[in-house]
């Protein structure tokens, strides 16, 4: 097998401009080194002095595409704090990727000569992770005023997938320039989120026509795409803001059509039927799940025999798929590996894909409206208009009547109200076998709760002694019980610790009771004693409301927003806490009855106190019934945060009599 690789030559564009010896690696210069901050922006740790990216594919004989994507970058770290970028991790797929690492290297002066330092090879080593590797580069010699330069090169196998370009990160950028080059039957749609950052780009077409062998010999043409922005200020992620990916400065690009044979070109769908009928005629994808037969004997029989209701099919063939099948940790997008669901039944492990359309097809077998839910998880990004390369997770879908049961069975902590986070965001695309689809909201529509129940005394030196319920379900058990099984350690030491640490407080006796309910309910119960939560003067004692419990920080403080904010889930948090204090201290002040709402009802907090024999109960209810908000909504929940967190914070008064 002979691969063609299309070639270019650098063209610079009219309104371009480009220093060929600014934009090339082992180019350092000692006034680069011993310069001593970056002039755009005096605070900024390191910098990248220049981003330069191309992508091209490589063709073979049999009409296979390969994506290139070359990557050169060179770093300056100015402060100590800037260190960390030294250490480059660069994910990438294992399963449909290949990553190499080319040029590595170092750059510091030493007794005004630039030194050179390679990347040795154990510098350069794999961490494998669930869902994606990252090759992990350790630079050394590595201190303020170095430059560190990198090049690799990531194959991605096929054209639907094709890495974007950050034009913008974390730390500026003097100047970050890319090209798209591709031959003209593979037809690419380019999406530019520019986030406020002037990028200039300019396309023509390579007129010197390629030939390569497929099937029948043909000629093609290629477009070459080039973009370049300067002087790009440091991306500032904002607190709740879902994944940066969304709204940094970059490129995208989606394939629409291939147009290999002129007779019948091969549409990539642009529209959700499109998309429905490619997948649904795809061996990988509908063929596994049309009129196919998986459920166990016993469990169709149990289903057939036991007249239940179909929320209670639902939930015996979740639990048998989500018990009895092991998630491998692969992905490959929302398709099924070559040996299909039959071979996942006889293994009993299958990709993400596999578990997930296994599920829909048990479930279309018990007689049930399922179909599979098409979505970009929230590290992907989010999928603004019908195109394959923007989804890469498939779960399933159960329509009732006028609502949708999402599942999800790859996490042994599911159940079928609570998926993953990771595929919770925003908007899925149902998809039926008559290639009608649904607009699916997969933001749920209950609240995840959070509820603590403490007694405590307080004695005359302001020392704490008592216990606390702390009942949690849906998101916040999850978090939890996920916590819980990447745990090699004793698992109730590492939670003692957690709390101890968390709450500065010292615990014993700790209980915790889990439940397999829809909720996920868990109870943890346990005594504590702590120090330090009260000021104590000769006379008064002074805390608190909720002790150890209150919240101290506003994340938002900022004048402006500049993101949607995403709480992921609606919640709610309820503290009730019943304070007893010393027989010769009367009780002096304590802070007012508060209630506070947002404007259509999607927040609230209420503060409420009372005392009674010798005993002080404050309850705090917090509501956050919707999840995701525009910036309109940005001012209200900044002062509504402000004034629940200062009611937190005010103090409780105790006057020895």
């Amino acid at each position: 097998m002979f691969k063609i690789r299309l070639l270019f030559f650098l063209f610079i564009f009219s309104g371009f401009e480009a220093n060929p010896q600014e934009l090339r690696l082992n180019n350092v210069t000692t006034e680069e080194i011993q310069e001593r901050f970056y002039p755009s922006d005096s605070a900024a740790v390191a910098a990248y002095l220049f981003k330069k990216g191309t992508t091209y594919f490589e063709v073979n004989v049999y009409g296979g595409h390969t994506a290139v994507y070359s990557v050169e970058l060179k770093l300056k770290i100015y402060k100590k704090e800037g260190l960390d970028y030294a250490n480059v991790e660069i994910p990438y797929n294992e399963y449909n990727q290949s990553l190499e690492i080319e040029q590595a290297n170092t750059f510091s002066l030493k007794e005004n000569q630039i030194v050179k330092t390679k990347v040795k090879k154990e510098g350069i080593f794999d961490q494998t992770g669930e869902r994606i590797n990252i090759k992990k580069n350790i630079f050394p010699d590595v201190k303020e005023g170095s430059i560190i330069e990198l090049k690799y090169l990531i194959k991605s196998y096929g054209s639907v997938y094709v890495k974007d370009w950050r034009f913008q990160d974390e730390i500026p950028v003097k100047v970050s320039y890319y090209e798209f080059l591709n031959p003209t039957y593979l037809v690419y749609s380019h999406i530019t989120t520019p986030n406020g950052i002037d990028i200039k780009s300019s396309q023509r077409v390579n007129k010197n026509n390629k030939s390569a062998t497929i099937s029948n010999s043909i000629l093609f043409e290629e477009n070459y795409l080039y973009m370049r922005a300067t002087d790009i200020p440091a991306f500032k992620p904002e607190p709740y803001m879902g994944n940066k990916s969304t709204y940094i400065a970059s490129v995208r690009h989606e394939l629409l059509e291939q147009k290999m044979n002129k007779k019948f070109p091969s549409e990539i769908a642009a529209s959700w039927e499109g998309i429905a009928k490619i997948l649904y005629q795809d061996n990988d994808f509908g063929k596994q799940i049309i009129n196919k037969k998986y459920l166990p004997a016993t469990l169709k029989n149990s289903i057939k025999e036991g007249n239940l209701t179909d929320i209670q099919k639902i939930d015996s063939v979740f639990l048998y798929v989500r018990n009895n099948i092991k998630w491998n940790k692969y992905t490959r997008g929302i398709y099924c590996s070559k040996d299909g669901l039959e071979d996942v039944m006889k293994s009993k492990s299958g990709n993400f894909a596999e578990m997930n359309l296994l599920l829909v097809a048990m479930l279309k077998e018990a007689g049930l409206r399922a179909n599979p839910v098409l979505l970009s998880t929230r590290n992907y990004g989010l999928v603004l208009h019908p195109n394959l390369s923007n989804l890469n997770c498939v779960i399933a879908g159960v329509e009732l009547d006028d609502k949708i049961v999402l599942l999800d069975a790859t996490d042994k902590n599911s159940t079928t109200l609570i998926r993953p986070i990771r595929t919770i965001n925003h908007t899925g695309w149902l998809i039926r076998e008559d290639y009608s689809f649904r607009k699916v909201n997969l933001i749920p529509d209950y609240k995840s709760k959070e509820m603590v129940y403490g007694a405590t005394t307080i004695d005359e030196q302001g020392f704490l002694k008592g216990k606390i319920k702390q009942i949690t379900q849906g998101y916040y058990s999850l978090a939890l019980a996920s916590s819980s099984i990447h745990e090699n350690e004793n698992v109730q030491t590492k939670r003692i610790e957690s709390i101890e640490n968390q709450l500065k407080i010292e615990i014993d006796n700790y209980q915790k009771t889990d439940t397999d309910n829809e909720f996920k309910t868990i109870i943890e119960e346990f005594s504590f004693n702590a120090s330090g939560c009260c000021d104590v003067t000769e006379n008064k004692i002074y805390f608190s409301p909720f002790l150890f419990l209150k919240e101290t920080i506003n994340p938002f403080t900022e004048e402006n927003r500049k993101y949607p904010i995403d709480f992921i889930f609606p919640f709610q948090k309820r503290y009730v806490v019943i304070i007893e204090f010393p027989e010769n201290y009367n009780l002096e002040y304590v802070p007012e009855n508060l209630s506070v709402n947002i404007e259509d009802g999607i927040a609230s907090y209420k503060f409420e106190s009372s005392y009674s024999q010798g005993k002080l109960t404050v309850t705090g209810d917090f509501n956050m019934n919707a999840a995701v908000f525009s910036t309109d909504y940005y001012n209200s929940l900044k002062n509504f945060y402000r004034k629940m967190i200062d009611k937190q914070n005010e103090k409780i008064i105790l006057t020895k009599i």
